[in-house]
C-alpha cells in the first residue's frame, strides 16, 4: 500500500520539467520502498484535461509506470461532499477536485504531496513537508 498521494500540481510540474516538482516526486518515491506513490482518479482527469500535445507520451508512461491510481468510490464521494458542506458553513469554497483528493487522502490515510497545502490543511489532511512546491511556495 502507498504512503503518499501525489496531487495534480506535482504531476503537472513533473510533466513540464519543473525541477522542484521532479525532486519532490523522487524524494517521495525513494521513501516508498516496496510500492509506488498513489494518485487519485481526479488527478488523472485534471492532468489529462489540460495536457499539452508534447506531454502525451510522458504522461501516459507516468500514469502507467510511476504511480497507482486510486478510484473514486461512493466513500470518497460522500466524504468529499461532507467536506464541501463543512467548508461552506465556514465561509470557504472548496472545489470538487480538491474535495475528492482530500477525501481520498483521508480515507486511505495517505500523506498528500502538494504545492497547494493551503487548500488542504484546513481539511485535516496530512501534508508532506515541503518548502518549494512546483509553484514556488
Amino acid at each position: 500500500m502507498s504512503s503518499f498521494l501525489i496531487d495534480s500540481d506535482i504531476v503537472i510540474g513533473v510533466s513540464r520539467g519543473q525541477e522542484a516538482a521532479l525532486a519532490l516526486l523522487l524524494e517521495v518515491s525513494d521513501q516508498e520502498a516496496a510500492s509506488v506513490p498513489a494518485v487519485s482518479a481526479i488527478t488523472v482527469f485534471e492532468v489529462l484535461q489540460g495536457r499539452r500535445p508534447t506531454e502525451d507520451r510522458q504522461l501516459d508512461r507516468f500514469f502507467r509506470d510511476s504511480v497507482r491510481t486510486l478510484p473514486i468510490t461512493q466513500d470518497e464521494a460522500e466524504l468529499g461532499a461532507r467536506l464541501v458542506r463543512e467548508e461552506k458553513r465556514r465561509g470557504r469554497t472548496l472545489n470538487m477536485g480538491d474535495a475528492l483528493i482530500a477525501a481520498t487522502a483521508l480515507l486511505y490515510q495517505l500523506v498528500l504531496v502538494t504545492g497547494n497545502g493551503r487548500h488542504f490543511a484546513p481539511l485535516g489532511v496530512e501534508l508532506y513537508p515541503t518548502n518549494a512546491g512546483p509553484q514556488g511556495r
